[in-house]
């Protein structure tokens, strides 16, 4: 399956899914088109609640550089006063796809990501998929930024072979041990300062 963040949601990359029969999931950009759908979906009672307070809604959506209409699922969590007052303030962050809606008693503020995917499983199943591929991505981070696969300064191809097998192994290694000591607790490797 091909899984990636906001900037992969792109015709190319889902018609290259499609051309290789893969299932893909991806999270969208905010644009004005997918503003205009949320905006549409947040007005019906339809939303699916799930267990760690997502709610979710499928629709179809067509964007603009997209050949054909592609199933989309829209995912949406409310946040708490506190989170929502501050963020109103702080305007440095990337742009995050909220709205308020008026209840009885307050208002509520609820954030929301839209994903496009290929898959016909359950609304609140293609949110779990989405949230596994950070923990997927977390070993290639780690190998990168924490344990120097980032790259090498030597342009011998045998050495760099060579410390990257090296790297590899110790990687390996750490993360059995990490996983051997505390089996409830998954930590990441964090680089000393010189």
């Amino acid at each position: 399956m091909l899984r990636g963040d906001r900037d992969w949601g792109t015709e190319a990359n889902l018609q290259a899914a499609e051309q290789a029969g893969l299932p893909d999931l991806f999270k969208l950009r905010l644009t004005s088109n997918t503003r205009r759908l949320v905006e549409r979906l947040m007005l019906g009672n339809q939303w699916v609640k799930g267990r760690t307070g997502l709610a979710s809604r499928k629709s179809e959506l067509r964007l603009t550089g997209w050949s054909c209409a592609r199933r989309v699922v829209v995912l949406r969590r409310q946040l708490k006063r506190k989170t929502w007052r501050w963020s109103a303030q702080n305007q440095q962050g990337p742009r995050q796809l909220s709205f308020a809606e008026l209840t009885d008693d307050d208002v509520a503020v609820y954030e929301y990501s839209v994903l496009v995917t290929s898959l016909d499983i359950e609304m609140l199943s293609v949110a779990q998929l989405y949230r596994d591929r950070a923990d997927a991505e977390n070993s290639f981070d780690e190998l990168k930024n924490h344990w120097g696969w980032g790259g090498f300064t030597t342009q011998d191809l045998k050495r760099c072979r060579f410390m990257a097998r090296i790297i590899a192994l110790v990687y390996n290694w750490w993360s059995l041990f990490v996983r051997l000591a505390d089996p409830d607790r998954h930590t990441e490797a964090i680089p000393v300062a010189p």
